[in-house]
Formats: structure tokens, C-alpha cells, sequence
């Protein structure tokens, strides 16, 4: 089995994608089906636990979504639960520096090149492999996507991207600005000079860059600027927007 979205990566293709936060089979089912490229399961923010994490990656199945799942570094046990349960790849949150890169890819794969438990029972069935046939595909397939989220990363990134094993850096400009001292503030200027540095390196390199996009026409720049991974929102946004527009021109009040 390819992983698809790793592909279009590799051929310098963008990709379009969502969080999911919500612990709903029939959400990501839904979204699933809807177009994207790709449906994150947040285990940081989001309020999902294993069973329903491992649900959701099912719910994928049929469709030409890639699901991949966001987990803490420095929890094994979760990272060990998203891949048995079949996700194509990992998203790690604050990766600061070159030891914290390297851990992500450690933490991903079987030895030798990993110390990733053996158990890859549903992921093989998901994937329509063997457990054998998983090992091999799992080493070459398996998306490992890092989070750019402090402003502190900008002095190791060169490091960072070095790192063999790292397929994508995303900046994530919510935790960027925090960082800064700007919280909320993704277009202060000294979040864009951050936001920059992050994008020049990230391009110089042979990892693919992600960022966020709040509209079609953001997205559209964001790939003419050579982004490839790109988050359009999340499953609580979309529901927010589609209320809100649904609810746009109705007459609240009877006179």
C-alpha cells in the first residue's frame, strides 16, 4: 500500500487537510468522504480518547483521505495506539530542537531504526497487508509531519530539517504568537518576521512546508508560496461556519 499523501508530497503536490477534535466515527466519516486530502485526530487538544481515535482511523477506510493522528513526543503508549491502529503517519506537537526531531522518528519506526513495539495487527488490516508485508511498507510510508510552534526553533531548524526521517514542518502560527509575546496576533510583525525565517529555511530544505489557511484565497497563497501541507480548519470551525451562514439573512424576530 502507497501512502498517497506522502506522494503527493514527494511529486510537489499540496495537500488540503482538517483537525478532527471531536470524538465522532461519523465525523470523520463524513469529512472523510468530503474531498479532503487528509483528517488529523488531535489526542493534544482534542477530546478524543483510544477507542474513538482508533474508530475514526477506520472510518477513513474506503475513501482517498490519509488519516494521520497528532501525539505528544513524550507519550510512547499513544504513539504506540495511533500506529497499531493503523494511521499513516504522526503529527508532533513543539519540536524545538534536532534531539526532539530525531525522538519523533525513533518513536515512529520498528528496529533497527526505531523502537516502536511489534503488535501491528489492526494497522495491517487497515493498510490490507500482512503483519510482515506492514513492517517493510510501514518504514518507507509512514508520514512523519513536526510542528514548528516556538519562535526558540528558529535558532536549530537548519538541525531540525537535517533530521532523516522528517517528511513535513508546519507552522503552526496560533502557538508562534504566544511565543512571542503576541498571543492571538498571527499577522503582528514580529510573528511574519518569525513566520519568514521559519518559511525561507523550511523551503531551502527537502522537507515539505504546512501552514494554516483561514479562507480558499489564503490557500491559494499559501501554495503559490510553495506550501504543500495545508490545514483549512477544524471539524468545531467548520460546524461554527456552516451554523452561521445557515442562520445569515434568517429573521430572528417576528413584528
Amino acid at each position: 500500500m502507497k501512502n498517497q499523501l506522502k506522494k503527493r508530497f514527494r511529486d510537489g503536490q499540496p495537500a488540503f487537510g482538517a483537525f478532527l477534535t471531536q470524538p465522532s466515527v461519523g465525523v470523520a466519516q463524513l469529512l472523510a468522504a468530503s474531498g479532503l486530502d487528509w483528517l488529523m485526530i488531535d489526542l493534544e487538544h482534542g477530546m478524543i480518547d483510544i477507542s474513538a481515535m482508533h474508530a475514526m482511523v477506520a472510518a477513513t477506510a474506503g475513501t482517498s483521505c490519509t488519516p494521520l493522528v497528532r501525539t505528544p513526543l513524550d507519550d510512547h503508549g499513544l504513539i504506540e495506539h495511533a500506529l497499531d491502529a493503523g494511521a499513516h503517519g504522526l503529527v508532533f506537537p513543539t519540536i524545538s530542537t534536532p534531539e526532539a526531531a530525531a525522538g519523533t522518528v525513533t518513536a515512529m519506526h520498528y528496529p533497527p531504526d526505531g523502537h516502536r513495539g511489534w503488535g501491528p495487527f489492526y494497522a495491517a488490516a487497515h493498510w490490507g497487508l500482512s503483519p510482515i508485508d506492514y513492517y517493510t511498507a510501514a518504514r518507507e510510508q509512514l508520514l512523519n509531519v513536526i510542528l514548528i510552534e516556538h519562535h526558540a526553533a528558529v535558532a536549530h531548524l537548519d538541525e531540525i530539517l537535517s533530521v532523516p526521517g522528517i517528511d513535513v514542518a508546519a507552522i503552526a502560527p496560533g502557538d508562534l504568537s504566544v511565543s512571542v509575546g503576541r498571543p492571538g496576533q498571527r499577522d503582528h510583525p514580529e510573528v511574519l518576521e518569525v513566520i519568514a525565517e521559519i518559511e525561507r529555511k523550511v523551503l531551502a530544505s527537502n522537507v515539505a512546508l504546512g501552514g494554516v489557511a483561514f479562507s480558499p484565497a489564503e490557500a491559494n497563497e499559501k501554495v503559490k508560496n510553495g506550501y504543500r501541507m495545508v490545514f483549512l480548519g477544524a471539524d468545531v470551525t467548520f460546524l461554527q461556519r456552516a451554523v452561521s451562514a445557515a442562520l445569515e439573512g434568517v429573521d430572528r424576530e417576528v413584528s
